[in-house]
């Protein structure tokens, strides 16, 4: 994640969790009713200009998800099987 509060519509069933946990960790909203997200989504724009403060803790929350490292390790795994 990288800091950047995200709107979730997870449509396949295998994203619903990572979606669910990304809002419990209130890094991101998740649009749950298909049928009204529209009216999902304009509630979500009333209660951020309301509370000015959301976006930054939702921004703060995205940040603690991960450490940026991901990559690097993923290049330090690569390279430690070519070479043994």
């Amino acid at each position: 994640c990288l800091g950047v509060p995200t709107i979730v519509l997870a449509i396949a069933e295998n994203q619903k969790g990572i979606a669910e946990e990304l809002e419990k960790f209130g890094a991101a909203f998740l649009l749950r009713n298909y049928q009204n997200e529209d009216i999902e989504l304009i509630n979500f724009i009333n209660d951020v200009y309301v509370n000015k403060n959301k976006i930054k803790s939702m921004s703060d929350s995205s940040l603690k998800i991960t450490d940026g490292l991901g990559a690097k390790r993923i290049i330090k795994k690569i390279s430690y099987e070519t070479t043994n």
